[in-house]
């Protein structure tokens, strides 16, 4: 189980996803989690570990680097709320 609010759940979508703060959704989706059979619980771990070693760091960081290296036309750009710096 992982948190909505965790950066991870958006990656790891083979997780059960919960809002910590609703008890009610929290209790529901531990007994969710409690009552997965074994298979489905060994299919959802599998996909998960897999996941977890294929994005590691060093996978975050080439794509990370690989962002930064685009041309600029590449990236669009929202610049209709920038106002120009008037300097004195």
């Amino acid at each position: 189980m992982l948190s909505r609010e965790a950066g991870s759940a958006d990656e790891l979508v083979e997780s059960l996803t919960v809002d910590p703060n609703d008890h009610r959704e929290l209790v529901q989706t531990l007994k969710q989690a409690l009552s997965l059979s074994p298979e489905e619980a060994t299919v959802r771990m599998r996909a998960f570990r897999s996941r977890v070693l294929s994005h590691d760091v060093h996978h975050w960081a080439e794509q990370f680097l690989a962002a930064a290296t685009e041309p600029a036309s590449d990236h669009p750009r929202d610049t209709s709320a920038r106002q120009p710096t008037i300097l004195r």
